[in-house]
């Protein structure tokens, strides 16, 4: 069988390329493993993209707020990054940050542009705004994270393919 170089980005002719390798090789391993890692980047439910950066958010680094200088503010709440955040009664933590809320109250994110936030200020920021709140540098959102881990995947499956 010809080696078809597909690109990574072709993704209907990439699905091609596994049938025809179905029909032509018969129901293997190596062509079953394919189609199932195919099947498994694009049957994700999450894979429209959002507008919200929560994944960004969960990379991002974080450090207690008693390691803060007390002179830096938060530029969100304009309170001392140094002083816990005061989490209302009747707001809800996100799943999708896989944190407790313990952390949540007395953790700061630092920013890829090194500006610190409380993670309470910066979650909701990060909500309605894809950037830094201080320089306007952007952060990725959840569905642009999405897509490049998509492409990671396609990549990764068309040079297990093709060598």
């Amino acid at each position: 069988m010809a080696d078809l170089r597909v690109q990574p980005t072709d993704y209907s002719e990439l699905l091609e390329e596994i049938f025809r390798r179905i029909a032509t090789e018969g129901d293997s391993d190596r062509n079953r493993d394919s189609f199932r890692r195919w099947t498994d980047i694009f049957s994700r439910p999450d894979i429209a993209p959002g507008r919200k950066s929560f994944k960004s958010l969960r990379l991002m680094k974080k450090e207690h707020v008693n390691k803060q200088d007390k002179t830096d503010v938060c530029a969100i709440c304009l309170d001392n990054v140094c002083n816990p955040v005061d989490i209302p009664q009747d707001f809800v933590l996100k799943e999708e940050l896989r944190t407790d809320e313990a952390t949540f109250r007395e953790s700061i994110v630092i920013m890829p542009c090194n500006h610190r936030f409380h993670y309470f200020c910066l979650t909701l920021w990060l909500e309605k705004e894809q950037t830094c709140p201080t320089c306007r540098a952007k952060v990725k959102t959840d569905g642009e994270l999405e897509i490049e881990e998509r492409e990671r995947n396609l990549a990764e499956l068309h040079d297990s393919m093709y060598g």
